[in-house]
């Protein structure tokens, strides 16, 4: 793909490692946001583009820095995903909190008619490796479906699948309602049972601090070996442009 450079390590049929690299917004690139950047934020609504990134900007100017940041790695996560053609069963603004991440799962995706939980993390900080995240967020995917997590994920997950804006089949929606209501009575389930892609992005401004392709894929791979999942995607990006991020959505806004 010409949008992001993208390298892709096969452990075998059920593990995969995704290592994607953002130097810049080309041209492709920037016409692949404004393809989905508003399906992204709001689903299948028609929107005015304009609108979209003004209230995407508005949301990153009312939360603290980390949380931007995390926004901003979530967003290219989402759009990594969309163009790469997974059916969308989530919505990146959150909707039950103007000024807070979304409680549940990061994303809800389908690809050939397989479910997909996602989990996004990242880090400014040079010494922390790609592994380091990629367990920080598999972790949090395993808390949530085990039951340590207060917030009831599914509910949330819920209510985005039942948006009118998203095409979301009965079937998936009714078994996430299924779901909501075994948590919500202590009945919960374990990673082994579902599809996940941990994701980590690590924010940087000079080109050597970037983690070697070779180097990341054996410390990821080193790392997964401990986790339990049905499939497993690990998603690892180096990303050069948050503030080309934020002068995209200012672009013929101002």
């Amino acid at each position: 793909m010409n949008e992001f450079k993208v390298y892709e390590h096969d452990i075998n049929e059920k593990q995969k490692i995704i290592i994607i690299d953002i130097q810049e917004i080309s041209i492709e690139l920037e016409k692949e946001m404004d393809k989905y950047i508003t399906e992204i934020w709001e689903g299948n609504t028609q929107g005015e583009i304009f609108d979209v990134k003004k209230q995407i900007l508005k949301f990153l100017g009312e939360i603290e820095e980390d949380k931007k940041i995390g926004a901003i790695a979530e967003f290219f996560i989402h759009l990594y995903l969309k163009i790469n053609k997974y059916e969308q069963y989530c919505l990146f603004q959150n909707l039950e909190e103007d000024k807070s991440f979304k409680k549940g799962f990061d994303g809800l995706y389908a690809l050939n008619n397989e479910n997909w939980l996602v989990e996004s993390k990242s880090t400014e900080k040079i010494e922390k490796r790609h592994h380091s995240k990629i367990l920080e967020a598999y972790n949090d995917l395993n808390k949530k479906v085990t039951g340590k997590e207060s917030n009831n994920p599914w509910k949330n997950a819920y209510n985005h699948a039942n948006n009118r804006d998203l095409n979301v089949p009965d079937d998936v929606r009714n078994a996430i309602r299924k779901l909501s209501s075994e948590y919500t009575n202590g009945i919960y389930t374990t990673l082994e049972n579902y599809n996940i892609i941990p994701c980590s992005t690590k924010f940087f401004n000079k080109d050597k601090d970037k983690e070697n392709i070779k180097t990341t894929t054996t410390e990821v791979e080193n790392k997964i070996e401990s986790f339990e999942f049905k499939k497993i995607k690990a998603i690892c990006v180096n990303n050069k442009v948050a503030d080309l991020f934020i002068q995209y959505l200012r672009k013929e806004n101002e």
